[in-house]
C-alpha cells in the first residue's frame, strides 16, 4: 500500500505543478484584461463545484463504506488530482469557446 501512496500523491505533486504552470502561461498570453478576468472567474466558478462535489460524494461513500485511512488519504488525493485536472481542463475550455 505504501507504494500506492506514494504513486497517488506523486502523481497528485504533478498535476497540481502542471495546473500552476498553466495558469502562469494563461496569465502571460492573456495579460490582466477584463476578457482574462472574466475567463478565470467563470473557470475558477465551475472548478469550484466540482471541487464541492468531489468532496460531497467522499464524505458520503465514507459514511457508507467506512473507508480506512488509508483508503482516505488516497481518495483525498484522488480528489486533489481529479480538481486540478478540471481546473486546466475548464480553463481552456472557456478560453476556447469566450
Amino acid at each position: 500500500m505504501n507504494w500506492l501512496e506514494f504513486a497517488v500523491w506523486l502523481i497528485a505533486l504533478v498535476v497540481v505543478c502542471y495546473n500552476f504552470y498553466y495558469e502562469r502561461k494563461f496569465l502571460k498570453e492573456e495579460g490582466d484584461d477584463e476578457r482574462a478576468d472574466i475567463i478565470k472567474g467563470l473557470s475558477s466558478r465551475q472548478s469550484f463545484a466540482y471541487v464541492s462535489m468531489l468532496i460531497s460524494l467522499l464524505i458520503l461513500a465514507d459514511l457508507l463504506f467506512q473507508f480506512s485511512f488509508q483508503v482516505y488519504k488516497l481518495l483525498v488525493a484522488v480528489i486533489l488530482i481529479g480538481s486540478n485536472v478540471a481546473s486546466f481542463v475548464t480553463l481552456s475550455r472557456i478560453r476556447k469557446n469566450y
